[in-house]
């Protein structure tokens, strides 16, 4: 038999029970093509275990960005919940003290001067209202 890279002659040394060439002689050109670098020559293996060492870091530095911005983001979220919960309650007692400083302007220009001492409560209780006066 014949190699058809080479031409030169090829013995094979086939296994009884498999059928299969379990060795070669003779042809150098098949012997190189069979011989390349594979997963098991060192050098190769260095350089797959950098490509995984930089796809890593690459995966890595992606989820750290990720967090990073999802992070910002929940930051910037709850600052603007702060913004609009401070606008709410700012409103809300905004409207309320309004209505109590029109309610304690009207006490004002009802209630005599003479009234506010504390001797003068029961003589103006009944003018003022009993509700309205603090003992």
């Amino acid at each position: 038999m014949h190699c058809v890279v080479c031409g030169d002659a090829v013995g094979f040394d086939t296994g009884f029970t498999t059928g299969f060439s379990t060795s070669l002689s003779g042809c150098s050109a098949l012997k190189t093509t069979l011989a390349r670098p594979g997963i098991t020559d060192p050098g190769h293996r260095g350089k797959l275990i950098v490509l995984v060492s930089v796809a890593t870091l690459a995966v890595m530095a992606l989820m750290v960005y990720l967090i990073w911005s999802g992070y910002r983001e929940a930051i910037r979220n709850a600052e603007t919940t702060s913004r609009n919960y401070a606008a709410i309650i700012e409103a809300r007692l905004d409207a309320t003290l309004r209505r109590t400083d029109a309610d304690l302007q009207e006490l004002a220009r009802t209630i005599p001067v003479a009234a506010l001492s504390k001797q003068a409560v029961p003589r103006y209780a009944r003018e003022v209202g009993a509700d309205w006066i603090i003992t």
